[in-house]
């Protein structure tokens, strides 16, 4: 999520090594692959929708928490703040809903 990764990075911290999780759609064949052989993916696209600044605000400060700041971090306060000032501005630049891609895969080892 772009808005909650440029505003964690105003406050120290370090995501270079930040890469979501070790295992993703991405890699996820390779690895079955790796171990099992033949690796047959399917590849399902969605999106989530927020019709608001509020409700995209709101599910941006739940993921947070990924991105280093926990309950207790001395700024959060401040990093929600600012989380609800760019959530709004996004929602000034668009028309219309803002849709955070998301989607799955379903990767099966094949004999």
């Amino acid at each position: 999520m772009r808005v909650v990764h440029a505003v964690v990075g105003r406050y120290g911290v370090d995501l270079t090594d930040w890469g979501g999780y070790p295992v993703h759609t991405d890699n996820l064949p390779l690895l079955i692959r790796q171990a099992f052989g033949n690796v047959e993916t399917v590849l399902h696209h969605n999106a989530l929708l927020f019709p608001t600044p509020e409700a995209f605000s709101r599910y941006a400060v739940s993921m947070l928490g990924l991105f280093g700041i926990a309950p207790d971090f001395p700024q959060r306060p401040a990093v929600v703040t600012d989380i609800i000032t760019e959530s709004r501005r996004l929602f000034d630049t668009t028309a219309g809903p803002v849709r955070d891609p998301k989607g799955y895969s379903v990767s099966t080892a094949r004999a």
